[in-house]
């Protein structure tokens, strides 16, 4: 399942491109795609950090389809100021606001073999907060949380509900 792998980097690649465009001095990358244990590594320092935290099969509405891949994806702000962590989360948080259905015709650089991704912000309880930020190891960092559902173009390994 390539598209696995294919997927979260374009989601960043995405983010990366809209967040430059707003900023006044050229930057390294703002968002890098890593495991979030690794914060502390000075590689992941003053940026974005996105990791896919869950992978999992979500059933299809109509029992005729086939279930559909779901990727629960955070974005945590390791940034040593607040603000500017912020900031680049609220930059985040509007480009996927945006743009919560992508596809080859409204996306540049858009995955192949993909039809679409719809994209949701989730609201997790306190408690899910909690586990959540433990189990990737970024209490405290300010972040935001999303359901990807990849709906690939129909060759049989998921198809669209529609």
């Amino acid at each position: 399942m390539d598209v696995i792998e294919t997927i979260p980097q374009f989601l960043a690649e995405s983010a990366c491109r809209a967040i430059l465009a707003h900023l006044e001095t050229q930057q390294s990358a703002p968002i890098v795609l890593a495991s979030l244990r690794g914060r502390n590594d000075e590689r992941f320092g003053d940026r974005l950090v996105m990791s896919v935290y869950n992978i999992r099969r979500e059933p299809a509405a109509d029992a005729a389809r086939p279930a559909l891949v779901v990727l629960d994806v955070a974005i945590a702000a390791n940034y040593a100021s607040h603000d500017t962590g912020l900031r680049m989360i609220a930059r985040v948080a509007a480009h996927f606001e945006q743009n919560r259905v992508m596809s080859a015709e409204t996306m540049p650089m858009f995955p192949a073999g993909v039809a679409r991704l719809d994209i949701e912000m989730v609201s997790l309880t306190p408690a899910d907060l909690a586990h959540v930020t433990g189990m990737l190891g970024t209490g405290g960092l300010p972040g935001v949380f999303y359901r990807v559902r990849p709906i690939l173009a129909v060759d049989g390994s998921f198809a669209s509900p529609k």
